[in-house]
């Protein structure tokens, strides 16, 4: 079991390692939300958004990855491939990416991978059985599965994933479960 008391991952979970990218410390985030209390009940996360990293893993390097100027870095990485999962920042701030629509809008989870077809012949294509089965898949899994628990956001999902179908900001800030950045407003 992981143990969060302080928003990071301090054992449990296989691959794990904490990476503060630069800029991303705990002051680099405004705002703290209680994780243990989804809304609903109190202050906190709500969803889970999952989003690719359209690139490959930088051969390691986590914060290439990052150095592209954008300063929003997500809570976690994970690289299914190699079976790592970096942690940027706690989680019990607000992802910077999203918090304007929801300044307590949850938990964001890069995905060290392509989505778009024009990448499809790339190693890193997310889509093509013959770089990315059920292993890692399932890696994947089990740390949504650890996340859900720590935090009590459910592993359910109301969104369509075969097309973008973006939320409204009022029905995002409401959304409980895990969706995809295509689902974000915008």
């Amino acid at each position: 079991d992981a143990k969060w008391s302080d928003g990071w991952i301090t054992s449990g979970f296989d691959g794990y390692e904490k990476k503060v990218l630069s800029g991303s410390g705990d002051s680099a985030h405004n705002g703290d939300f209680v994780t243990s209390q989804p809304k609903g009940g109190s202050k906190g996360p709500n969803k889970i958004l999952l989003h690719s990293t359209e690139g490959g893993n930088a051969g390691g390097d986590i914060e290439a990855i990052y150095n592209n100027g954008s300063g929003f870095p997500p809570h976690f990485t994970i690289d299914m491939k190699n079976k790592k999962l970096y942690q940027h920042y706690p989680i019990t701030k607000p992802a910077d990416a999203i918090k304007s629509h929801d300044d307590m809008a949850g938990i964001q989870i890069e995905i060290i991978g392509f989505s778009s077809s024009s990448y499809s012949s790339s190693p890193w294509y997310l889509y093509n059985e013959n770089n990315y089965g059920d292993e890692e898949w399932e890696y994947l899994a089990k740390f949504l599965n650890t996340l859900s628990a720590e935090t009590g956001i459910p592993l359910e999902t109301s969104v369509d994933w075969t097309k973008e179908s973006r939320l409204s900001v009022d029905a995002f800030k409401e959304y409980k479960g895990v969706l995809g950045h295509m689902h974000a407003p915008d």
